[in-house]
């Protein structure tokens, strides 16, 4: 469950992104070098925060009592 809140949670600046990009003013800003380290900034950062997030949720593993 919580991993399909994060994708979620990943995904959703992505798809504004991608609905921006309907119009040429937006695609027009991006098509440029600085355009294009903000997307790379972008997706370093969702990269990231998407690690973070499991790794955060991640249940604490149980002790084993019969070894």
């Amino acid at each position: 469950m919580v991993t399909s809140w994060s994708r979620l949670a990943v995904a959703a600046p992505w798809i504004v992104l991608a609905m921006m990009c309907t119009r040429p003013e937006a695609v027009q800003s991006y098509a440029s070098a600085t355009g294009t380290m903000v997307l790379a900034g972008g997706a370093g950062c969702t990269l990231i925060a998407y690690r973070l997030m499991l790794r955060i949720a991640r249940l604490p593993e149980e002790d084993r009592v019969l070894g």
